[in-house]
This record gives C-alpha cells, structure tokens and sequence, in this order.
C-alpha cells in the first residue's frame, strides 16, 4: 500500500512525519482510513505553514514600504509636522524641527479646527518672521501640517507689483499719447493723453483697433506696420487721425 503526499518547501518533511505519527498512535483506525486520516491532519498543516508563511511576507512588505515613507520623509527638504488637537507638536522631520518652538503657537489653531472638520486646509502663516504655506491635513488625534517657505516668491510678486505700478503711473502722466494694443490690434490700454488727443474715452475705444480712428488714407500704411511688427522689425510714418466729430488732426 502506498500513499502519495505532495507538499511544497521544506515544510513537507514536517507534514509527512507528522501524518505518520498520528497514525501510528491510533491504534483504533486502520487500514485506509488510518492514512487517509493523517493525510488529511498532514493536509491541514501545510496549510497552516503556507498561510503563516504568507501573512510573514506580507508583513514583511508592508514594513518595507512603511521604511521607505519614513525614509522619504525624513529626507524631505520641506518642514512637516504631526500636532495634538490641543497644538502640541508630536513629532517632526528633521527639516522641522527647528521650528518645533513656534508651530505650536502658530499652527497648533489651524491643527484643532482641521482635526474637528476632517477637511484639509492651506493656510498662509508666518512662521519665524517668513511667510509659509502651511497644508494642514487631519489625523488620527491631530493634524499633519506640511511647511512651504514662500517668502522669496512672495517678495518677487510684490517687486513686480511695484514695478507695474511704477510703470503706469508714468504713463499715465506723460505727455504724449500711448496706446497698447492687444494680440488682435484691439485697444487694450489707452493713457489720458491719448484719450485727449482722439477725443474719445478709454471705454469707448475698448474693443476698437487703430482703423477706426485713423483716416482712410493712411491704411496702407498701418497694415504694412502690423506686418512688420508680426515680423519684429519696427516701422515709424506719420498719418492723420480722426475725431467722433469727423474733424482731423
């Protein structure tokens, strides 16, 4: 009489003995039914093994993944931190850590009202005297909050700003007319000597083009300017303009 039992892996030697242990201490079953018997008790063995076997693997791989989020984390140039619903900073990553003093007062409010609503918020918050953009999102017992210094950005937008403003203001107290033009030829800004000059306002001209105020004569001229403007060669004439009230100048 034979009895064919197919494990995998090393485990088989284990699941066989042991089959053939528990048939031999029973005494009461025999024949087939003693081996059928261990074979099943071998059977449900090698389960157990193979499912042990895998929940280790896949715990395994779950701490690996678990270490490589740490890892990125800890590398991560951009200060994080994990606060308590009270504002107490529970833990941080190395980048912030050196504002571990001041997180608490600044963003331990935004922290408590995160973790009521369970929606994420992005706040502006000075941390330290420079200006951040915090992303605060809830956690079990707290918030996570994720620090982005924008105060070089900050600084680049306000110089534009000023610089902008600079610029309109000389435009709008020279002398001479100026006009800006948009990608269709459209009037897109008219300064008010400009607006003195044609006699009409600036939301009058809105949506006009240069055809409109210029005398006919002269349109061979202005399309010749358009296409060496499209070719980015300047192109300088005079030409005559006209009024509402029909009068030239």
């Amino acid at each position: 009489m034979m009895l064919f039992l197919r494990t995998a892996g090393p485990a088989a030697g284990i699941v066989l003995a042991a089959g053939l242990a528990w048939a031999a201490w029973t005494p009461a079953i025999s024949g087939w039914a003693g081996w059928l018997a261990a074979a099943a008790a071998a059977l449900a063995l090698a389960v157990a093994v193979g499912r042990q076997r895998q929940s280790a693997r896949q715990v395994a791989g779950l701490n690996a993944e678990l270490s490589a989020l740490r890892g990125l984390l800890q590398d991560c140039p951009l200060p994080a931190a994990r606060l308590s619903a009270q504002g107490e900073v529970l833990d941080a990553n190395p980048a912030g850590r050196a504002l571990v003093p001041v997180l608490a007062a600044v963003c331990g409010p935004a922290a408590a009202q995160v973790q009521q609503s369970g929606r994420r918020e992005v706040l502006e918050v000075d941390v330290a005297g420079r200006i951040h953009t915090a992303l605060f999102t809830p956690a079990e017992a707290g918030a996570n909050v994720y620090l982005s210094d924008v105060t070089a950005s900050r600084q680049i937008v306000a110089d534009l700003q000023r610089e902008r403003d600079f610029a309109q203001q000389v435009m709008a107290t020279m002398g001479q007319g100026l006009v800006i033009l948009d990608a269709q030829n459209r009037f897109e800004y008219v300064n008010p000597a400009a607006v003195e000059l044609l006699g009409r306002s600036a939301r009058d001209l809105a949506g006009r083009t240069l055809f409109d105020v210029m005398r006919p004569d002269d349109f061979p001229h202005l399309s010749e300017a358009f296409s060496r403007q499209r070719a980015g060669q300047p192109y300088t004439y005079e030409a005559g303009l006209r009024r509402p009230d029909g009068s030239l100048i």
